[in-house]
């Protein structure tokens, strides 16, 4: 929906608003290797994010990030 004075400031989702079978996709790369590290989620929460860094987080041996 689009802005409204006086009403929302901004742009705003209907109520009903469905995501139809969209994903999200994380990823990262590694740069010294080339790797790709990657999640595909059904949600798109600051959840899956932490889940995708602690994914990352365990890939790392804690010496080399010292």
């Amino acid at each position: 929906m689009p802005p409204e004075p006086g009403e929302h400031p901004t742009i705003a989702r209907d109520p009903e608003y469905k995501r139809h079978g969209t994903l999200s996709l994380l990823a990262g790369i590694d740069l010294v290797t080339g790797q790709v590290i990657g999640a595909v989620e059904d949600r798109h929460r600051s959840k899956e994010f932490v889940d995708f860094l602690k994914k990352l987080d365990s890939i790392y041996d804690p010496m080399v990030r010292g």
